[in-house]
């Protein structure tokens, strides 16, 4: 037996539709009419929005992940109030699905009478790098000076690290990756983490014991 839902018309529907076929098409030609929907219908956004990509090296403007969409700033609505073209690259910017999603919900949000979308001048934004790892030691230091506090953080110049738990210089590779560091790495190294791990193991099962 089939699940049925009444649609907003008061048809009923099957429950897996959202709406029934004459609501559907009443909401196309909604979209269609709609000032955004006659730009996005139009010939010359193909040209912007592949223009706009381009020149945006297909990277979100708002958070740098990928981006497969391109967003108005301000929208359209105020483009065409105020006698701009919505066809100019200087009013666009490529985003990634989420962020224009996000900026699509805030402007709903202002026509509805809720909080109004606050426009903000096209700013570009880079993504911010990855901290390259340290591997020479500060301006005038001399070899002595790893031997002496700090030096855990960092990587000297023949590739060797000193952990900070057993104070032996080892090979960087005996250290795990940690980008919150400094130097890009545990300052302890594996073997004295993996003590320290069944050591803890070792006190949590005999506490459970007691």
């Amino acid at each position: 037996m089939t699940m049925l839902r009444v649609c907003k018309c008061g048809r009923l529907i099957p429950a897996t539709r959202r709406r029934c076929p004459a609501c559907d098409r009443a909401d196309s030609t909604r979209r269609r009419n709609k000032p955004s929907g006659k730009v996005y219908a139009d010939p010359r956004w193909r040209k912007t929005r592949q223009l706009v990509l381009t020149r945006d090296d297909h990277t979100c403007q708002v958070c740098g992940a990928p981006a497969t969409h391109v967003d108005h700033r301000p929208p359209i609505t105020t483009l065409l109030a105020r006698g701009d073209s919505p066809f100019d690259p200087d009013h666009c910017r490529a985003v990634c699905a989420s962020c224009s999603g996000r900026a699509d919900a805030a402007r709903a949000r202002g026509t509805r009478g809720g909080t109004p979308t606050i426009e903000k001048p096209i700013r570009p934004q880079i993504p911010r790098p990855i901290p390259a790892r340290k591997v020479s030691p500060p301006a005038k230091t001399s070899a002595e000076s790893w031997r002496f506090a700090g030096t855990s953080q960092w990587v000297s110049p023949d590739g060797t690290k000193v952990c900070s738990k057993c104070d032996q210089r080892l090979p960087v590779d005996r250290f795990r990756e940690n980008p919150r560091l400094s130097a890009g790495l545990d300052s302890w190294c594996r073997p004295c983490h993996l003590e320290a791990s069944r050591a803890s193991r070792l006190r949590r099962r005999e506490a459970g014991r007691q």
